[in-house]
């Protein structure tokens, strides 16, 4: 279980992950370049000065931080909002429950097929759907 701090942050990443959606951002591109960015990190981080700021201010702190290092983020053709609200709160919570990085979860688990797994995962508490995660989505 995680505390209220760490929920609270869940659901600003949540939102800053269905704007990216809004504006057509790819839902696994974006998701990966997110879990290793240091935007990421000083979340998870409890960095004061970071859970001050908006999400909006999140996302904008991102597409900085990957312009700086000439890294851009593809487009889709869809918008996937619900989608992306999940996987940016599950994920926000998969580091918090298991007190694990950003980078550690992108580069051990399938973020592809977790996002197109939506439809079954949604329906599960985040500590079973991050169980069944760890189960079915490692990297061989």
């Amino acid at each position: 279980m995680i505390g209220i701090t760490e929920k609270a942050i869940c659901r600003k990443v949540a939102r800053t992950f269905e704007t990216a959606a809004q504006e057509r951002f790819h839902p696994v591109d974006f998701t990966i370049k997110w879990l290793c960015s240091d935007t990421c990190r000083y979340l998870y981080e409890l960095n004061c000065n970071e859970i001050a700021q908006s999400y909006f201010y999140q996302l904008n702190s991102l597409k900085m931080e990957l312009n700086n290092k000439n890294i851009t983020i593809e487009y889709s053709k869809e918008c996937y909002p619900d989608e992306m609200y999940w996987a940016g709160y599950l994920f926000t919570y998969w580091m918090f429950f298991e007190k694990t990085e950003g980078t550690e979860i992108a580069s051990k688990y399938e973020i592809e097929r977790i996002i197109s797994c939506y439809d079954t995962l949604h329906t599960l508490s985040c500590e079973v759907a991050i169980n069944e995660c760890q189960k079915e989505f490692k990297h061989h």
